[in-house]
């Protein structure tokens, strides 16, 4: 065995214990010994653990004299190490104190390096600031050169090509200030510096005011580049909306404009339209080279058509930061009232015109990224945001849903006149789903409210109808309920692919999913399932008066007992009346009539035909009692039933009244169209009273001969 082998000797018997066990991960003595309680006693344990314990140790001094020989060379091998490592250590020690002064010096050198480097560098930025300086000097006395060569030739004959000279040096001089803004000398010269800029700026504001009077297409093309230059375009874009944009509009968006044009608003918006068209057209065609083509939209107006690409000046948005702005602060301003919902119809109309006006602006815009810019813009979210649409619907929604609602008080009044529907109910939801998608009343940006204003009133009807049943409603009522319901079914799918299809196109595959969807299928689903449920109130109610008016059949017994009345010969005359609820269906569909009739006369059916035999099952009974009481008796004369000349008893004259009954009603039936053969109850009493006939006519004709006999 070697030493660091993990395994341990065999023991020379079996014991109460593996050995693997004495050297298993996470070993500990009660485990172990409560596993060896289960196999032995303690004291076999002991004698166990005992002779491996042995064993074990014999194993370890065999091991230890396999090995002896290396432990006893180990301490020879080890002689004279100590003398070699003193004679190694004195040379380390001196070539670690040299490689320590070449690491001091060359930190010292590296030290000395960086210092000269920050010291140029310190030197560098001075003289960098130096020039910076003498730059600013130079360029203020060279501007100050060329603005006196430019005062010299006068304002009529100063030249453009000047002025941009004079712009481009200036652009540098502000890139030298800002180089050197802190130095005590910017200070002393900024007065110089202030006095040349008011001055450009009052020659180029000159210049702009009198180009774009004078539709100088190619000045006031260098002048927007002068003021690009000296990157000022948001001054020359300011300076178009406070010196033309402004005035306009004061003039052009003011509420006597709105009334004293003969189109209100949008003769308002026209001319607002015609300012972009005329006045802004020239700085258009100047700084927006994408054109109308860009978008598939009109462009503003006339213009020269003879720039190229590269004439254009860049980075100006007029329209934009000009224009739109101005208008938007006119309107807020001078026509704050066409934001208020209090008048729906006439916020509904504002709405509409300012949109139209609102795409009509948008057309104007000569690209893509302006177009963007202009919806970004914090003035055109605040006109967006300025139409309080939650208001309106508010409004719409009370308007629509009270007129329903008001409807419910009522709802079995007679619809107008001209109206599909015949009562109030349906006829005002109708109304109300239509006012929903009306051009009057919807708009585009609420059509995902009234949608769910659509799908409520639905919704409240199939409730209403729900509650409905609980009530004592006349028959003609709910028989007009279920046509209408049954019309409003059919109208549903094209009102909502033929009118509010139309009106959510906008959003494209989307509108299907809304027409078609889970909602709509819902709405309809629950909606038809009242429709069985009301049919059944109509049945129960109809069969209910139809059996008023067999309910005489109770008291046939009466008019034949004791009473001497001829054989019946015909039936009784309140048969034929049976079915007279039934033609109240005269007037209305083919389909609702055959369903309707057909299931009455079912109902009647079942209930007469329980009647009549519980009425023959009687007249048995009382004809059995009076025979047993009859045998009791020596003397006929204690019957209860007597014999007319004819020898029909007063029970089989019953008989013969109810068979001549049922065969009136089964004439009835017939006459109604309703086939017997989807009526078991009917076939069932005809059989039943049939037998009740023979027996009555058998019964008759043996007294008859016995009478004779």
């Amino acid at each position: 065995m070697e030493i660091g082998d993990e395994s341990l000797p065999e023991p020379p018997r079996p014991l109460c214990f593996m050995k693997d066990e004495l050297v298993e991960d996470g070993f500990t003595v009660d485990q172990f010994m409560s596993r060896c309680r289960g196999r032995a006693t303690l004291e076999t344990m002991r004698m166990d653990l005992g002779l491996y314990f042995n064993t074990i140790k014999s194993a370890l001094i065999e091991l230890i004299n396999q090995d002896y020989a290396d432990f006893v060379s180990l301490s020879g091998n080890l002689v004279g190490t100590d003398k070699a490592v003193e004679n190694v250590r004195g040379p380390l020690q001196n070539l670690k104190s040299e490689f320590v002064k070449v690491q001091v010096a060359l930190d010292e050198a590296v030290e000395a390096i960086q210092a000269k480097m920050s010291q140029r560098k310190a030197i560098g930025c001075k003289r960098r600031l130096l020039e910076q300086i003498v730059s600013v000097s130079e360029s203020v006395t060279k501007i100050e050169r060329l603005i006196k060569a430019q005062q010299d030739l006068g304002a009529e004959t100063s030249s453009d090509h000047l002025i941009e000279r004079i712009a481009t040096e200036f652009n540098c001089l502000m890139f030298s200030v800002a180089q050197c803004s802190r130095h005590k000398f910017i200070e002393t010269i900024q007065p110089r510096i202030a006095r040349i800029e008011r001055g450009l700026f009052d020659t180029l504001e000159r210049m702009f005011n009198s180009n774009l009077a004078s539709s100088d297409l190619h000045e006031l093309k260098q002048c927007l580049r002068t003021y690009a230059t000296i990157n000022k375009r948001d001054v020359v874009e300011r300076l178009f909306r406070t010196g033309v944009v402004k005035p306009f509009m004061e003039k052009a968006i003011r509420m006597t404009a709105l009334s004293s044009h003969p189109r209100g608003l949008e003769g308002v918006y026209e001319r607002a339209l015609e300012f972009v068209s005329s006045r802004c057209a020239s700085l258009l065609d100047l700084t927006c080279p994408s054109g109308g083509g860009h978008l598939g939209l009109p462009r503003g107006g006339g213009g020269s058509g003879h720039f190229s690409g590269d004439d254009f000046v860049h980075g100006y948005d007029f329209l934009v930061n000009a224009v739109w702005p101005e208008l938007v602060a006119s309107i807020e301003k001078e026509l704050s009232t066409i934001f208020a919902p209090g008048d729906p119809d006439s916020f509904h109309r504002n709405y509409l015109v300012s949109m139209a006006f609102l795409a009509s602006f948008e057309s104007q815009c000569r690209s893509r990224e302006s177009m963007e810019r202009l919806r970004e813009h914090d003035s055109y979210k605040k006109f967006i945001n300025k139409w309080s649409l939650s208001v309106y619907y508010q409004i719409r929604f009370q308007e629509i849903g009270g007129y329903f609602e008001e409807s419910l008080d009522d709802p079995f009044s007679k619809s107008n006149p001209g109206s599909e529907f015949h009562l109030a109910v349906t006829s005002r939801l109708w109304q109300c789903l239509q006012s929903c998608w009306s051009t009057e009343i919807f708009l585009q940006s609420l059509a995902h409210r009234f949608w769910k204003l659509t799908l409520q009133l639905l919704s409240r009807l199939t409730t209403w109808l729900h509650d409905l049943i609980s009530g004592e409603i006349a028959i003609d009522s709910l028989v007009l309920l279920v046509i209408d319901i049954g019309l409003l079914e059919a109208e549903l799918p094209s009102f909502f692919v033929a009118v509010a299809g139309p009106k959510l196109a906008f959003l494209g595959d989307r509108a299907q999913e809304f027409i078609n969807g889970g909602c709509v299928v819902a709405t309809y689903e629950a909606l038809s399932a009242r429709v069985p449920v009301i049919s059944e109130t109509i049945i129960d109610q109809l069969g209910n008066k139809c059996m008023q008016y067999l309910e005489p059949t109770q008291t046939i017994p009466r008019l034949y007992r004791h009473t001497n009345r001829e054989t019946p010969a015909k039936a009784s005359a309140f048969v034929g009346d049976t079915f007279r609820p039934l033609s109240m269906f005269g007037k209305f569909p083919e389909s609702c009539k055959k369903e309707w009739t057909q299931k009455t006369v079912y109902v009647v059916t079942e209930r007469y035909a329980t009647m009549a035999s519980d009425l023959l099952s009687s007249v048995k009974k009382t004809e059995e009692s009076l025979l047993r009481l009859k045998r009791g008796r020596r003397s006929g004369a204690a019957a209860a039933t007597t014999t007319s000349s004819t020898g029909m008893t007063d029970d089989n004259k019953i008989r013969l009244q109810i068979y001549l009954d049922v065969q009136e009603f089964k004439n009835q039936v017939v006459a109604l169209g309703v086939s017997l053969d989807n009526l078991p109850p009917l076939t069932e009493l005809l059989l039943l009273v049939e037998a009740a006939r023979n027996t009555a006519l058998s019964s008759s004709s043996s007294s008859s001969s016995s009478s004779l006999q």
